[in-house]
């Protein structure tokens, strides 16, 4: 309307941002032709927030897309057909766990024809257990995120796996590293998470904002957890050591030693130490 006051745009928040950004960043690193060899197949987890006030139609869609992205990476890296996998969540603050966990299923799953639990939220003597069927994460019996196509299976199913966690990993972000916690061939590097390994339920309050109420502590697969903070299988101090402990523990993994390339660059790590 003429001489109507134009209603400017909100500026985004903080959170946000960090929100937009990190579903922006590819999860994983960038990839030359100098990587084409390389045998260790690489995912960052990125957290994922929802919107309180979007729509109930475009929160399932965004759930259902960033879930969708993480599987659409785990396809690329496995066309080097790796034989084993980094898994980093040390940035991931948390957030709705179940896009992320949906996303990272098929390195989650070790026998994809077969239900497998894989964590429990425990609430005194209940517990509701998160299981992968078929290639859906199932909270109970029900998929609080359904994929819109079918589920990436890996071409080299249960392979070894490192995940990489740290002080920034917190709530959701370890609840990740709960379900991966007792999976055969895995190992956890870095150091201790932030502590909030918690199930919480938003509850409006008159003035607009959200009081989150803990109801439930979450577990691993074997159904032990305390909602403290989680220690690494192998403590290590910075980034760079982290990294090259987990490759380190991978490549002697007999699935890489097995293929040749393993043992290839376990010679070359050792070459470079000594150089």
């Amino acid at each position: 309307m003429p001489g109507a006051a134009e209603e400017k745009p909100r500026p985004a928040s903080a959170q946000q941002v960090r929100q937009r950004n990190a579903e922006a960043d590819p999860p994983g690193p960038t990839r030359g032709p100098e990587d084409a060899n390389d045998p260790i197949g690489w995912i960052r987890v990125p957290p994922f927030q929802d919107n309180p006030s979007a729509p109930r139609e475009l929160t399932r869609q965004r759930r259902q897309a960033f879930a969708r992205m993480l599987q659409s990476w785990l396809r690329s890296e496995d066309q080097r057909r790796p034989c084993s996998w980094i898994v980093d969540l040390r940035q991931n603050g948390g957030g709705n766990m179940w896009p992320m966990l949906a996303g990272i299923a098929p390195l989650l799953s070790t026998d994809p024809k077969h239900r497998e639990v894989i964590g429990a939220f425990v609430r005194g003597a209940e517990h509701q257990t998160w299981s992968i069927e078929s290639g859906q994460v199932l909270l109970g019996d029900r998929s609080p995120v359904s994929l819109d196509s079918a589920a990436y299976v890996l071409r080299q199913p249960a392979p070894p796996i490192a995940v990489l966690f740290g002080p920034r990993t917190a709530s959701s972000g370890e609840a990740l590293a709960l379900a991966f916690r007792g999976r055969p061939a895995t190992r956890s590097f870095g150091q201790k998470t932030a502590g909030y390994s918690t199930a919480n339920v938003p509850t409006p309050l008159p003035d607009g904002s959200r009081l989150l109420l803990t109801v439930s502590v979450s577990v691993d697969r074997n159904l032990k957890g305390d909602g403290g903070k989680l220690p690494p299988d192998e403590k290590t101090s910075d980034a760079e050591v982290t990294e090259a402990a987990a490759r380190k523990w991978l490549l002697q993994q007999p699935r890489c030693l097995a293929t040749g390339r393993g043992s290839q660059m376990t010679r070359l790590v050792r070459t470079r130490e000594h150089s």
